[in-house]
């Protein structure tokens, strides 16, 4: 299969479009619907956060990470859930596999279908990004504070130093020099996200969520004119399917949700899954209701 060219993506670096989507839920959710497709309540904005490590044109490459940003307007609250890499899917058209293939054969699209498919959360849109995306985002920001142990900083300046290889930076300049709660620029808070030595995949998804967490704090202080700047300069790099006159839109209604509070979580639960021949399968139902319950509250 030929897939279609796009930017090479990386991780999850879409927090700006997160914060930009508050009050967007009518128009696509109204074109699932009249496609017979899964939808969602009213009051409720999902979109799908795709990253990827792949480096090669004209590839899609497996997802690196999948979170699913979801803003309930009835609960007041931003539900931020990571979609784990080896979880159960049966792909529409392939089959069973882990939930990243989905995106290595058919792009956002056909992950936003299988993750809808087996899950029944459907997202109305999909960001993807790539690593330097991140790191110049959280640079508008003023960079975010996370408190890194003497193992992370060795984990985190190893990264630093492949990218800096890549974009051609100095190392020295860009390596975190100490341990503790640090100020880390973009390059460097990269560099913690993308730690797959230290612990396992539950830990690694829940470093990136730490880090959409404390970007959403620094955009929510910002005014929409700083936002319109931040916009200018990184929506262009964004690969979506969301139209620029859209985004343009939502900018303008991101006050609405500056104030919700932010929820983190993961599938699957501790609690209610096996793994079966490396695939993290979940007992569905209870996944399902679960799930459902939580980023739809005061919707259902």
């Amino acid at each position: 299969m030929i897939a279609k060219e796009r930017p090479t993506i990386g991780f999850i670096a879409l927090l700006l479009m997160l914060v930009l989507i508050p009050a967007f839920s009518g128009g696509t959710k109204a074109a699932q619907e009249a496609a017979g497709e899964p939808s969602h309540p009213s009051g409720v904005t999902n979109v799908l956060l795709i990253g990827s490590d792949t480096r090669e044109p004209g590839s899609y490459g497996n997802s690196d990470a999948m979170v699913m940003v979801t803003i309930n307007h009835e609960a007041k609250k931003i539900f931020l859930v990571s979609f784990m890499r080896d979880l159960y899917a049966d792909i529409p058209g392939v089959g069973v596999e882990k939930l990243n293939a989905a995106h290595a054969v058919g792009g956002g699209e056909l992950l936003m279908d299988t993750i809808a498919a087996n899950y029944h959360v459907q997202a109305d849109n999909y960001l993807e990004t790539e690593f330097a995306t991140m790191a110049e985002l959280i640079d508008l920001l003023g960079g975010i504070t996370l408190e890194l142990d003497a193992g992370e900083v060795d984990v985190a300046n190893a990264y630093i130093e492949v990218m800096c290889q890549e974009q051609g930076l100095d190392y020295n300049e860009n390596r975190i020099s100490g341990e503790g709660t640090l100020t880390l620029s973009g390059i460097q808070a990269v560099g913690y996200a993308r730690n797959r030595t230290i612990g396992n995949d539950y830990e690694r998804t829940a470093r990136q969520r730490k880090v959409l967490i404390r970007m959403i704090a620094k955009l929510k202080v910002l005014n929409p004119v700083r936002i319109m700047d931040i916009a200018a300069k990184i929506l262009p790099k964004l690969h979506t399917d969301l139209e620029l006159a859209d985004l343009v839109s939502l900018i303008s209604q991101f006050p609405a949700a500056s104030g919700y509070e932010v929820v983190t979580d993961r599938i699957p639960y501790d609690d209610l899954f096996y793994s079966d021949n490396e695939i993290l399968v979940p007992e569905m139902d209870q996944t399902i209701s679960r799930l459902l319950g939580e980023i739809y509250e005061g919707c259902m």
